[in-house]
């Protein structure tokens, strides 16, 4: 199965300090939570802005996600699980996160608008996924 060979590669991706990120950027990935991370932002794009169509799947370029996470000291659970949503940037090799949403608050941060929402109420249960997918491999 092509998600076991690139297992190592992606889930700890240490990207700051304390902080273990699981990088989705590849369609083909197989990655297992991939269509739940794909329907989130596919949701929040819509919510956001229902005039243009959401994103049709990620990519390394314009779209590209990433859960993160803190583990807590005991390392057995995970302290807080982020599912950031970045974005490229138009002739430049480098990404900014659009939306930050915050699994243990079920809030999400449009940091381009710095505004705040409530996570909309179809994906509380994909989001759920997500978390509990998260404890299963700290």
């Amino acid at each position: 199965m092509q998600f076991s060979i690139l297992k190592a590669a992606l889930l700890l991706n240490c990207n700051m300090a304390g902080w273990n990120s699981i990088i989705f950027d590849d369609p083909t990935s197989g990655h297992p939570m991939l269509p739940q991370v794909v329907q989130v932002m596919r949701c929040i794009y819509t919510v956001v802005n229902p005039e243009r169509p959401p994103p049709f799947t990620v990519d390394i370029w314009w779209h590209s996600l990433s859960l993160s996470y803190q583990v807590q000291e005991s390392g057995r659970e995970p302290s807080i699980v982020i599912l950031n949503l970045r974005e490229g940037e138009p002739h430049q090799p480098a990404m900014d996160t659009h939306f930050m949403i915050n699994l243990n608050t079920m809030r999400v941060h449009d940091k381009f608008q710095d505004h705040r929402f409530p996570v909309p109420q179809e994906i509380l249960p994909v989001l759920g996924e997500l978390k509990e997918y998260v404890r299963s491999i700290v």
